[in-house]
């Protein structure tokens, strides 16, 4: 899952598709790292011979800006 910078800094809700191609909410904690894996219990595959499932884990990915405007740099340069 791409976030971006602000969202991985204050956290964010999103939505993601499932394997089963089912829309879940999904909250994205604050201070999240990159490449850092978030579960969802219970939501990935059907185990072999079973009725129980695996986990959905999705690794999460910062998109950093390149092209900012003015305003943005100066903002940016501010949290800084």
């Amino acid at each position: 899952m791409q976030i971006s910078v602000i969202d991985a800094i204050l956290g964010a809700v999103k939505e993601i598709i499932t394997i089963e191609g089912i829309k879940k909410t999904v909250t994205i904690p604050q201070g999240t790292q990159p490449n850092q894996k978030i579960i969802l219990k219970s939501e990935g595959f059907y185990m072999l011979n079973s009725n129980s499932r695996g986990d959905h884990i999705f690794t999460v990915k910062i998109s950093v800006p390149k092209d900012l405007s003015d305003e943005q740099r100066s903002l940016y340069q501010k949290l800084r």
